[in-house]
């Protein structure tokens, strides 16, 4: 009987195992696939209970709950020793000899049958190996859990999706956070800057820093300001500053033009000729002040008074005629446009318009040249008259010129800072890599250092520490090279030759005979009339709104003769 109740018991220890790794697996098979689920929402959707803690909350549960129901089940549902009993039998082919020896009561345990059935079932059961019919195998259906398993272990890696809008708001807080720290600290530079300019009588540039002060203000306070909203500030500020700077005019062309003075004669005024001729009127300032006390104290000899004559005759000449040619060249150009107009050359005319307001832009600068020519020509006669205090008077009036010129180049010099500072503003705004605080990327080879108020004093261009004209001379060449105007021209491309008949040449005769119609000389003249007809423009085609304006606003402008 002791045989009998180890083989059975053996038997029934594996047949649990068996059915707990059922159970088991069955019910961490749901569990998981519930956490998967669960797991998934925080990666999908942006949600407040997302993180480590759910996460492993339900990883820990899905595990624990699904011990606790394969335990549970096989507690339940364990076979008993009779069904082992059972099962031996059904398995080895005992006949029921197991099953029926424990179905015995001990008193027919004591009897002679029972007594010879249990000596027969264990000798037969000693015999088994109850591994080999109850082995520990685990079957594919058991292996399920693995699936929603490595589910888990990819959820667990992949990150929580972010809340968009909230990701959006904080990414628009970020640049708007950006934006003021730029913008305030170019509203603080452009004070310090506006305090500095304003000893100088220069009017136009502190009123210019003044806007820009109150346009980064306006950034700086605007609740509402992004990217786009900043630049179209900006943008409309450089395009005022570019409008300003084209009234005062080309300055590398008027140096072209003052370049005209050279081959003065020698003489007193010999200095003050350079200086004008290379357009440093600073310097030509201090040359006619010293050229004034001269005057004044007398200590002229007669040859120098002689030779200072001469000198400001041949100035006044030659500053007369560039400001003669100017207004000739504007007449011509004028001319010319009315003639392409006539023409119907609106491409030319336009061409032509563009050269003529250039031209135009200068005129501020040819009427103060035209003011020292007449000085130079008032001091040149005062000189040959003897009067030497009424020429230094007329020079010392000159110098009121020469001033204004200094002035015009200083504020052209610090427009062109102006809208250096504003172009490093708006890459700064948009500078991903330092966020506003200035780095290589945004600033070029450093900050903008170059100081309006130095400029407006020294009437010299400084870039700070931007990139110049790099280091000129033989040899590979370095930095960046200066801009110099490209000798272009036009090319007219239209025939202007007149089309006439070629000669006839007689092949043969048609077949056929001659009907009634149209003959070729009648066709010929309809498409010759035809051809010398004007083309109509097309007046029954609507026009979008925007294309509409755009076409009205051109059109208003070639009227006007702003093209």
């Amino acid at each position: 009987m002791d045989e009998i109740t180890r083989q059975v018991t053996r038997a029934r220890r594996r047949m649990l195992a068996l059915q707990f790794v059922q159970f088991v697996s069955r019910a961490l098979l749901g569990a998981l696939l519930v956490a998967v689920i669960a797991l998934a929402i925080p990666k999908i959707w942006s949600v407040e209970f997302g993180g480590s803690v759910w996460t492993w909350s339900w990883i820990a549960g899905a595990i624990a709950v699904g011990l606790l129901i394969g335990g549970g089940m096989t507690y339940l549902r364990a076979s008993s020793s009779l069904d082992v009993a059972i099962e031996i039998d059904r398995r080895f082919e005992l006949k029921e000899r197991v099953s029926s020896s424990l179905a015995l009561s001990p008193s027919e345990r004591e009897a002679e049958a029972g007594s010879a059935l249990l000596r027969d079932a264990s000798r037969r059961v000693s015999r088994v190996e109850i591994h080999a019919k109850f082995p520990w195998q685990v079957r594919w259906p058991e292996l399920s859990p693995l699936v929603p398993m490595l589910a888990v272990v990819a959820l667990v890696m992949t990150p929580d999706a972010e809340d968009t809008a909230q990701a959006s708001t904080q990414a628009a807080v970020d640049v708007r956070q950006q934006i003021y720290k730029v913008a305030e600290q170019a509203r603080q530079q452009f004070k310090q800057q506006r305090k500095q300019i304003a000893e100088r009588n220069l009017a136009e540039i502190e009123d210019l820093l003044l806007q820009a002060e109150r346009v980064a203000e306006n950034i700086s306070k605007d609740d509402g300001i992004d990217r786009k909203k900043a630049a179209i500030k900006l943008n409309n500020l450089a395009r005022e500053l570019e409008n300003r700077r084209s009234a005062i005019g080309d300055r590398a062309e008027l140096k072209k033009q003052l370049d005209q003075l050279k081959d003065l004669k020698a003489g007193p005024a010999e200095k003050l000729g350079k200086a004008i001729r290379e357009g440093n009127f600073k310097q030509a300032v201090k040359e006619l002040s010293t050229l004034q006390e001269k005057l004044e104290g007398e200590s002229l000899s007669d040859e120098e008074k002689q030779q200072l004559a001469q000198q400001l005759e041949q100035m006044q000449k030659k500053l007369q005629q560039l400001a003669e040619a100017q207004q000739q060249k504007k007449q011509d150009l004028q001319k010319q446009i009315d003639q392409a107009r006539a023409n119907s050359d609106l491409a030319r005319a336009g061409e032509l318009q563009r050269q003529l307001d250039q031209l135009q832009a200068q005129d501020a600068q040819m009427g103060t040249l035209q003011q020292m020519a007449n000085k130079l020509d008032q001091a040149q006669q005062q000189l040959q008259n003897g009067d030497q205090q009424a020429a230094a008077q007329q020079l010392a009036q000159m110098s009121q010129d020469l001033q204004k010129l200094q002035d015009a180049g200083a504020q052209l010099e610090a427009m062109q800072s102006l809208e250096s500072q504003l172009a490093e503003m708006r890459d700064m705004m948009n500078c991903q890599e330092c966020n506003g605080s200035g780095c290589q990327s945004c600033q070029g080879n450093g900050a903008n250092s170059a100081s309006i108020a130095g400029q407006a004093a020294n009437g010299k261009s400084s870039q700070g520490n931007r990139p110049g004209t790099g280091q000129q001379g033989e040899g590979a060449g370095q930095g960046y090279r200066p801009e110099e105007q490209t000798a272009t021209d036009t090319l007219q491309a239209r025939n202007r030759s007149d089309s006439k008949a070629g000669p006839a040449v007689i092949t043969g005769d048609a077949d056929g005979p001659n009907k009634a119609g149209l003959s070729k000389a009648a066709a010929r003249e309809v498409i010759e009339a035809a051809e010398h007809v004007d083309t109509d423009p097309v007046d029954n085609v609507r026009l979008p709104r925007v294309e509409r304006d755009h076409s009205n606003e051109y059109f208003d402008k070639l009227r006007q003769g702003d093209l």
